[in-house]
Protein backbone atom coordinates (compact mmCIF):
# COMPACT_ATOMS: atom_id res chain seq x y z
CA UNK A 1 0.00 0.00 0.00
CA UNK A 2 1.10 3.84 -0.52
CA UNK A 3 2.27 5.43 2.24
CA UNK A 4 1.47 9.04 2.08
CA UNK A 5 3.51 11.78 4.75
CA UNK A 6 1.62 14.09 6.77
CA UNK A 7 -0.51 17.03 4.70
CA UNK A 8 1.13 20.09 5.99
CA UNK A 9 -0.96 22.92 7.18
CA UNK A 10 0.05 26.48 5.49
CA UNK A 11 -0.76 29.70 7.47
CA UNK A 12 -2.65 32.09 5.59
CA UNK A 13 -1.09 35.43 4.07
CA UNK A 14 -1.81 38.76 5.69
CA UNK A 15 -4.26 40.57 3.31
CA UNK A 16 -2.07 43.47 1.48
CA UNK A 17 -2.40 46.89 2.84
CA UNK A 18 -4.34 48.92 0.30
CA UNK A 19 -1.87 51.44 -1.13
CA UNK A 20 -3.43 54.86 -0.62
CA UNK A 21 -3.55 57.59 -3.10
CA UNK A 22 -0.96 59.87 -3.64
CA UNK A 23 -1.67 63.40 -3.40
CA UNK A 24 -1.47 66.23 -5.77
CA UNK A 25 0.94 69.16 -4.65
CA UNK A 26 -1.14 71.29 -7.63
CA UNK A 27 -3.72 71.27 -5.13
CA UNK A 28 -1.38 72.70 -2.08
CA UNK A 29 -0.16 74.71 -4.41
CA UNK A 30 -3.19 76.48 -5.26
CA UNK A 31 -4.56 76.50 -1.38
CA UNK A 32 -1.34 78.78 -0.73
CA UNK A 33 -1.86 80.87 -3.29
CA UNK A 34 -4.48 82.96 -1.12
CA UNK A 35 -1.67 84.13 1.22
CA UNK A 36 -0.60 86.31 -1.45
CA UNK A 37 -3.57 88.55 -0.17
CA UNK A 38 -4.16 92.24 2.04
CA UNK A 39 -6.44 90.29 4.16
CA UNK A 40 -5.19 88.63 7.12
CA UNK A 41 -8.60 86.79 7.38
CA UNK A 42 -8.29 85.26 3.78
CA UNK A 43 -4.59 84.54 4.59
CA UNK A 44 -5.81 82.33 7.48
CA UNK A 45 -8.41 80.68 5.53
CA UNK A 46 -5.91 79.89 3.00
CA UNK A 47 -3.78 78.02 5.33
CA UNK A 48 -6.24 76.42 6.80
CA UNK A 49 -7.53 74.44 3.29
CA UNK A 50 -3.64 73.73 3.58
CA UNK A 51 -3.52 71.66 6.36
CA UNK A 52 -6.37 70.05 5.62
CA UNK A 53 -4.40 68.91 2.46
CA UNK A 54 -1.81 67.54 4.86
CA UNK A 55 -4.26 65.45 6.79
CA UNK A 56 -5.51 63.96 3.45
CA UNK A 57 -1.63 63.28 2.64
CA UNK A 58 -0.55 61.75 5.54
CA UNK A 59 -1.87 58.17 4.87
CA UNK A 60 0.52 58.31 1.88
CA UNK A 61 3.25 59.44 3.91
CA UNK A 62 2.67 56.85 6.55
CA UNK A 63 2.46 53.84 3.85
CA UNK A 64 5.58 55.02 2.24
CA UNK A 65 7.01 54.73 5.76
CA UNK A 66 5.97 51.66 6.42
CA UNK A 67 3.56 52.33 8.66
CA UNK A 68 5.39 54.38 11.56
CA UNK A 69 7.49 57.47 11.72
CA UNK A 70 10.86 57.21 12.40
CA UNK A 71 11.75 59.06 16.28
CA UNK A 72 12.50 62.71 14.45
CA UNK A 73 9.43 62.90 12.32
CA UNK A 74 7.42 62.14 15.11
CA UNK A 75 8.51 64.47 17.44
CA UNK A 76 8.16 67.14 14.21
CA UNK A 77 4.41 65.78 13.50
CA UNK A 78 3.74 65.95 17.08
CA UNK A 79 4.89 70.16 17.32
CA UNK A 80 2.82 70.41 14.22
CA UNK A 81 0.07 69.30 15.93
CA UNK A 82 0.43 71.41 19.10
CA UNK A 83 0.88 75.14 16.61
CA UNK A 84 -2.18 74.00 14.91
CA UNK A 85 -4.08 73.42 17.74
CA UNK A 86 -3.41 76.92 19.09
CA UNK A 87 -3.93 78.16 15.97
CA UNK A 88 -7.62 76.74 16.31
CA UNK A 89 -7.99 77.94 20.02
CA UNK A 90 -6.57 81.71 20.27
CA UNK A 91 -8.69 84.71 19.18
CA UNK A 92 -6.58 86.71 18.17
CA UNK A 93 -5.63 86.74 14.60
CA UNK A 94 -2.27 87.64 14.70
CA UNK A 95 -1.61 84.20 17.03
CA UNK A 96 -3.38 82.45 14.53
CA UNK A 97 -1.40 83.53 11.65
CA UNK A 98 1.50 82.65 13.00
CA UNK A 99 0.47 79.30 13.96
CA UNK A 100 -1.00 78.06 11.45
CA UNK A 101 2.38 79.07 9.78
CA UNK A 102 4.36 77.01 12.04
CA UNK A 103 2.21 74.18 11.63
CA UNK A 104 2.58 74.38 8.02
CA UNK A 105 6.32 74.69 8.11
CA UNK A 106 6.03 71.39 10.48
CA UNK A 107 4.20 69.64 8.04
CA UNK A 108 6.47 69.86 5.08
CA UNK A 109 9.32 68.65 6.93
CA UNK A 110 7.23 65.71 8.04
CA UNK A 111 5.75 65.26 4.05
CA UNK A 112 9.29 66.23 2.78
CA UNK A 113 9.05 63.14 0.33
CA UNK A 114 5.77 64.71 -1.25
CA UNK A 115 8.13 67.92 -1.88
CA UNK A 116 5.60 70.38 -1.02
CA UNK A 117 5.43 74.17 -1.65
CA UNK A 118 6.85 75.57 1.47
CA UNK A 119 4.34 78.33 3.00
CA UNK A 120 7.92 80.57 3.17
CA UNK A 121 7.98 81.10 -0.40
CA UNK A 122 4.17 82.07 -0.98
CA UNK A 123 4.98 84.37 1.73
CA UNK A 124 8.36 85.87 0.32
CA UNK A 125 5.68 86.85 -2.84
CA UNK A 126 3.63 88.81 0.09
CA UNK A 127 6.27 90.47 1.43
CA UNK A 128 7.19 91.33 -1.57
CA UNK A 129 3.66 92.71 -2.60
CA UNK A 130 2.43 94.08 0.40
CA UNK A 131 2.47 98.09 -0.59
CA UNK A 132 0.88 97.34 -3.63
CA UNK A 133 -1.52 94.95 -2.01
CA UNK A 134 -2.52 97.27 0.52
CA UNK A 135 -3.19 100.11 -1.73
CA UNK A 136 -5.24 98.24 -3.97
CA UNK A 137 -7.57 96.57 -0.98
CA UNK A 138 -7.53 100.41 0.20
CA UNK A 139 -8.69 101.79 -3.04
CA UNK A 140 -11.46 98.99 -3.10
CA UNK A 141 -12.99 99.35 0.43
CA UNK A 142 -12.77 103.13 -0.98
CA UNK A 143 -14.88 102.62 -4.00
CA UNK A 144 -17.79 100.59 -1.84
CA UNK A 145 -17.50 102.85 1.50
CA UNK A 146 -20.86 103.93 1.00
CA UNK A 147 -22.77 100.76 0.45
CA UNK A 148 -21.13 98.99 3.29
CA UNK A 149 -21.71 102.10 5.61
CA UNK A 150 -24.95 101.82 4.98
CA UNK A 151 -25.91 97.64 5.47
CA UNK A 152 -23.65 98.33 8.47
CA UNK A 153 -26.28 101.33 9.98
CA UNK A 154 -29.50 99.49 8.55
CA UNK A 155 -28.72 96.37 11.12
CA UNK A 156 -26.01 96.69 13.37
CA UNK A 157 -25.24 93.13 12.10
CA UNK A 158 -23.47 91.15 15.06
CA UNK A 159 -20.61 88.40 15.30
CA UNK A 160 -21.06 85.03 17.19
CA UNK A 161 -19.61 86.67 20.20
CA UNK A 162 -21.58 89.77 20.23
CA UNK A 163 -19.44 91.93 18.59
CA UNK A 164 -20.14 94.20 16.01
CA UNK A 165 -19.61 92.43 12.05
CA UNK A 166 -17.29 94.09 10.18
CA UNK A 167 -18.23 94.27 6.22
CA UNK A 168 -15.37 94.28 4.26
CA UNK A 169 -14.62 94.48 0.33
CA UNK A 170 -12.14 91.83 -0.40
CA UNK A 171 -10.75 90.31 -3.93
CA UNK A 172 -12.31 86.76 -3.02
CA UNK A 173 -13.65 83.79 -5.12
CA UNK A 174 -16.95 83.64 -3.52
CA UNK A 175 -19.76 86.00 -3.10
CA UNK A 176 -19.22 86.51 0.52
CA UNK A 177 -16.95 84.98 3.11
CA UNK A 178 -16.32 85.18 6.86
CA UNK A 179 -13.19 85.39 8.01
CA UNK A 180 -10.94 82.87 10.44
CA UNK A 181 -12.13 84.66 13.56
CA UNK A 182 -15.79 84.67 12.25
CA UNK A 183 -15.54 88.65 13.19
CA UNK A 184 -15.88 89.81 9.94
CA UNK A 185 -17.78 89.52 6.38
CA UNK A 186 -16.05 89.75 3.03
CA UNK A 187 -17.56 90.26 0.07
CA UNK A 188 -16.28 90.08 -3.36
CA UNK A 189 -15.94 92.98 -6.04
CA UNK A 190 -19.07 91.42 -8.19
CA UNK A 191 -20.96 90.98 -5.29
CA UNK A 192 -20.59 94.82 -4.31
CA UNK A 193 -20.99 96.08 -7.50
CA UNK A 194 -24.70 94.12 -7.93
CA UNK A 195 -25.74 95.25 -4.50
CA UNK A 196 -24.79 98.83 -5.33
CA UNK A 197 -26.74 98.78 -8.75
CA UNK A 198 -29.09 97.15 -7.31
CA UNK A 199 -29.97 99.15 -4.09
CA UNK A 200 -30.00 102.17 -7.12
CA UNK A 201 -32.75 100.12 -9.02
CA UNK A 202 -34.99 98.33 -6.12
CA UNK A 203 -33.69 100.46 -3.14
CA UNK A 204 -32.22 99.75 0.33
CA UNK A 205 -35.49 97.34 1.66
CA UNK A 206 -34.38 94.64 -1.05
CA UNK A 207 -31.21 94.72 -0.48
CA UNK A 208 -30.85 94.76 3.39
CA UNK A 209 -33.54 91.86 3.76
CA UNK A 210 -31.32 89.82 1.29
CA UNK A 211 -28.79 90.00 3.41
CA UNK A 212 -30.50 90.00 6.87
CA UNK A 213 -30.15 85.72 6.90
CA UNK A 214 -26.13 86.20 5.79
CA UNK A 215 -25.75 88.08 9.10
CA UNK A 216 -28.24 85.89 11.08
CA UNK A 217 -26.05 83.24 10.19
CA UNK A 218 -22.88 84.47 11.36
CA UNK A 219 -24.43 85.61 14.58
CA UNK A 220 -25.88 82.17 15.49
CA UNK A 221 -22.24 80.47 15.36
CA UNK A 222 -21.27 78.64 18.55
CA UNK A 223 -17.93 77.70 19.41
CA UNK A 224 -18.00 74.21 20.89
CA UNK A 225 -14.28 72.75 21.48
CA UNK A 226 -13.42 74.84 18.70
CA UNK A 227 -15.42 74.14 16.30
CA UNK A 228 -17.94 76.91 15.15
CA UNK A 229 -21.61 75.21 14.91
CA UNK A 230 -24.74 76.66 13.82
CA UNK A 231 -27.20 77.43 17.04
CA UNK A 232 -30.55 77.36 15.46
CA UNK A 233 -32.27 79.09 18.50
CA UNK A 234 -29.57 81.89 18.73
CA UNK A 235 -30.08 82.53 14.79
CA UNK A 236 -33.87 83.22 14.99
CA UNK A 237 -32.62 85.41 18.20
CA UNK A 238 -30.47 87.45 15.57
CA UNK A 239 -33.10 87.43 13.05
CA UNK A 240 -35.50 89.46 15.29
CA UNK A 241 -32.57 92.08 16.31
CA UNK A 242 -31.42 92.74 13.23
CA UNK A 243 -35.44 93.45 12.07
CA UNK A 244 -35.90 95.69 14.95
CA UNK A 245 -32.35 97.32 14.44
CA UNK A 246 -33.35 97.76 10.60
CA UNK A 247 -36.85 99.88 11.84
CA UNK A 248 -34.46 102.09 13.80
CA UNK A 249 -32.56 102.51 10.69
CA UNK A 250 -35.66 103.75 9.49
CA UNK A 251 -37.03 105.99 11.69
CA UNK A 252 -33.49 107.61 11.42
CA UNK A 253 -32.57 110.30 9.76
CA UNK A 254 -30.07 108.32 7.60
CA UNK A 255 -32.64 106.33 5.89
CA UNK A 256 -33.37 107.02 2.61
CA UNK A 257 -36.83 109.07 1.62
CA UNK A 258 -37.60 105.93 -0.45
CA UNK A 259 -36.62 102.67 0.87
CA UNK A 260 -38.18 100.79 -2.32
CA UNK A 261 -38.34 101.51 -6.03
CA UNK A 262 -39.80 100.03 -9.06
CA UNK A 263 -36.70 98.81 -10.78
CA UNK A 264 -36.06 95.54 -11.65
CA UNK A 265 -33.48 93.06 -9.76
CA UNK A 266 -29.84 93.44 -11.32
CA UNK A 267 -28.61 89.57 -11.53
CA UNK A 268 -24.74 89.43 -12.05
CA UNK A 269 -24.24 87.80 -15.46
CA UNK A 270 -20.97 85.26 -15.60
CA UNK A 271 -18.22 86.36 -17.33
CA UNK A 272 -17.85 85.09 -20.74
CA UNK A 273 -14.15 84.09 -21.44
CA UNK A 274 -14.30 84.00 -24.73
CA UNK A 275 -15.82 87.89 -25.29
CA UNK A 276 -13.83 89.66 -27.32
CA UNK A 277 -12.19 92.36 -25.33
CA UNK A 278 -13.81 95.45 -24.91
CA UNK A 279 -12.07 98.60 -26.77
CA UNK A 280 -10.32 100.94 -24.56
CA UNK A 281 -11.90 104.20 -23.23
CA UNK A 282 -11.27 107.12 -24.59
CA UNK A 283 -10.84 110.12 -22.33
CA UNK A 284 -11.93 113.32 -23.31
CA UNK A 285 -9.63 116.29 -22.61
CA UNK A 286 -10.67 118.04 -19.49
CA UNK A 287 -11.44 122.04 -19.78
CA UNK A 288 -11.53 124.57 -17.27
CA UNK A 289 -13.54 127.07 -19.17
CA UNK A 290 -15.85 127.32 -16.45
CA UNK A 291 -13.22 127.51 -13.29
CA UNK A 292 -14.21 130.24 -11.21
CA UNK A 293 -11.80 132.50 -8.97
CA UNK A 294 -9.74 131.25 -6.69
CA UNK A 295 -9.60 131.87 -2.69
CA UNK A 296 -6.31 132.55 -0.73
CA UNK A 297 -5.56 129.08 -0.20
CA UNK A 298 -5.79 128.14 -3.88
CA UNK A 299 -9.03 126.58 -4.15
CA UNK A 300 -12.11 127.08 -6.49
CA UNK A 301 -14.56 129.69 -4.70
CA UNK A 302 -17.98 126.98 -3.31
CA UNK A 303 -16.18 124.16 -5.07
CA UNK A 304 -16.00 120.77 -2.69
CA UNK A 305 -12.66 120.93 -1.97
CA UNK A 306 -13.33 124.54 -0.85
CA UNK A 307 -15.97 123.29 1.06
CA UNK A 308 -14.45 120.37 2.56
CA UNK A 309 -10.65 122.65 3.56
CA UNK A 310 -12.88 124.80 5.44
CA UNK A 311 -14.53 121.89 7.50
CA UNK A 312 -11.10 121.00 8.19
CA UNK A 313 -9.38 123.76 9.19
CA UNK A 314 -10.31 123.12 13.17
CA UNK A 315 -7.68 120.34 12.90
CA UNK A 316 -10.20 117.86 14.66
CA UNK A 317 -9.04 114.33 13.55
CA UNK A 318 -12.25 112.75 11.50
CA UNK A 319 -12.81 109.48 9.57
CA UNK A 320 -13.80 109.36 5.39
CA UNK A 321 -17.51 108.65 7.21
CA UNK A 322 -17.62 111.47 8.92
CA UNK A 323 -16.30 114.21 6.86
CA UNK A 324 -18.81 113.10 4.46
CA UNK A 325 -21.71 113.38 6.54
CA UNK A 326 -20.31 117.08 7.09
CA UNK A 327 -20.13 117.14 3.26
CA UNK A 328 -23.85 116.50 3.03
CA UNK A 329 -23.15 112.32 1.48
CA UNK A 330 -20.81 113.40 -1.52
CA UNK A 331 -17.54 111.58 -1.62
CA UNK A 332 -14.72 113.02 0.14
CA UNK A 333 -11.56 110.75 -1.46
CA UNK A 334 -10.73 112.21 -4.60
CA UNK A 335 -10.79 115.50 -2.77
CA UNK A 336 -8.40 114.61 0.01
CA UNK A 337 -6.23 113.30 -2.24
CA UNK A 338 -6.40 116.76 -4.28
CA UNK A 339 -6.34 119.05 -0.79
CA UNK A 340 -3.18 116.06 0.18
CA UNK A 341 -1.21 117.27 -3.23
CA UNK A 342 -1.93 121.07 -2.88
CA UNK A 343 -0.38 121.13 0.31
CA UNK A 344 2.37 119.12 -0.35
CA UNK A 345 3.34 121.61 -3.08
CA UNK A 346 1.94 125.12 -1.58
CA UNK A 347 3.60 124.33 1.53
CA UNK A 348 1.10 126.29 3.57
CA UNK A 349 -0.75 123.33 4.96
CA UNK A 350 -0.29 119.57 5.79
CA UNK A 351 -3.15 116.73 5.14
CA UNK A 352 -1.90 114.29 8.11
CA UNK A 353 -3.39 110.44 8.32
CA UNK A 354 -3.79 108.21 11.64
CA UNK A 355 -5.07 104.87 9.96
CA UNK A 356 -8.60 105.58 8.82
CA UNK A 357 -8.29 109.34 10.39
CA UNK A 358 -7.26 112.57 8.91
CA UNK A 359 -6.74 115.76 10.04
CA UNK A 360 -5.88 119.05 8.51
CA UNK A 361 -2.83 121.41 10.18
CA UNK A 362 -1.67 124.90 8.90
CA UNK A 363 1.64 125.75 8.38
CA UNK A 364 3.04 122.76 6.29
CA UNK A 365 5.70 120.35 7.91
Amino acid sequence: MPRFGRVRQRSARPPKVAKPKKPKTKELRMALRGIVSALAAYRINSMAQALQWYDAALPYVLFKSKGQFDTKTAKLYDLAMKCRNQGIGTTQEGEKETSFRKSLELYEKVCNILHPPTVESFYKKYDEQKDKLDRKHGALQDRFENILDILTKACAPKAHDGQPLVLVAGDIDTDRKNDAMLRQLIYSREKLKTMKADMRSRGVLPVVFGEIPHWATSAGLQNQDGRFLLNPVKRMEAYDSLMAEFVKFCQSPDAPKRLVKNGDAVVAEPADPNAPAKAPRVRTPRTFANKGPLNADGFVEGSRQAQLFTIMLDGVWRTKVELRKLMGGSSVRSNLKAIQMKGAHSKKFTLEQNGSKFRLVKGGV
